[in-house]
């Protein structure tokens, strides 16, 4: 038990070192480059209180399924230096994209914060959510392991 959870420790600690926020711009972002992954794409900004309260949620998903779903948020903010604030309080173990023009956004219709979307193995839109209630995991977690049930 003792060294699960040390393995798990430095698991963060590996992903923290290798990952630095917004080390893509959204524009650079090609769900056919995820070919094979199940993907969750998620929109978020830092006044969004919802957005805090997924992203524990996302890292967890990010954690136990890390090979074969890719977790990455997409953040709306004007200013990095917001983002930034957010992800010192509220940190993400999982690559984020900075999108401060919402081209990503725009391309995707994102109508509220946060909105996720879920794309299978060919890179296809499964489904999109927009808002993030805690009552509606199981929910959330049901359509992401559907597909990465697919093709294994």
């Amino acid at each position: 038990m003792l060294l699960k959870s040390l393995s798990k420790t430095l698991f963060f600690i590996a992903v923290l070192l290798c990952l630095t926020p917004f080390s893509l711009l959204a524009a650079d972002f090609n769900v056919a480059d995820y070919k094979g992954k199940v993907v969750y794409l998620d929109f978020w900004a830092s006044w969004c209180k919802p957005c805090k309260e997924s992203f524990p949620w996302m890292n967890k998903l990010y954690e136990q399924h890390g090979g074969d779903l890719e977790v990455i948020a997409v953040n709306l903010d004007a200013n990095r230096e917001d983002a930034n604030k957010f992800l010192e309080k509220v940190p993400a173990y999982f690559p984020i994209l900075f999108d401060p023009e919402g081209t990503l956004a725009e391309k995707y219709k994102i109508q509220g914060m946060p909105t996720s979307i879920l794309f299978d193995r060919n890179g296809n839109l499964i489904a999109q959510e927009t808002g993030f209630v805690e009552s509606k995991i199981k929910h959330y977690e049901a359509k992401i392991n559907e597909q990465l049930m697919v093709g294994k």
